[in-house]
């Protein structure tokens, strides 16, 4: 047990087994990215990577010189198989 989960939401896709968990805190993300590949979910292999939002174009009004503990924390993960593309 990791931590509390906010969501989790699972695409109906027939070959591409995976999904995506999201937590209430980035410090558990943290936690589960720093174990590596792979965990096991009742006894199923699967690999976990943080998740990417695909689509959404940097704002690049934001000045780079950001403090890094403004910028927003990972807390949402993909989990799959492994196969299939994840």
């Amino acid at each position: 047990m990791f931590g509390p989960v906010q969501d989790v939401r699972i695409p109906y896709q027939q070959k591409r087994m995976f999904g995506f968990v999201t937590f209430m805190l980035s410090e558990t993300v943290k936690a589960i990215l720093a174990k590596g590949n792979p965990h096991f979910v009742c006894d199923s292999r699967v690999l976990v990577k943080p998740y990417k939002e695909k689509g959404k174009i940097p704002d690049k009004s934001i000045n780079q010189s950001v403090i890094p503990s403004k910028i927003p924390q990972i807390s949402k993960l993909l989990v799959g198989s492994g196969e299939g593309g994840m």
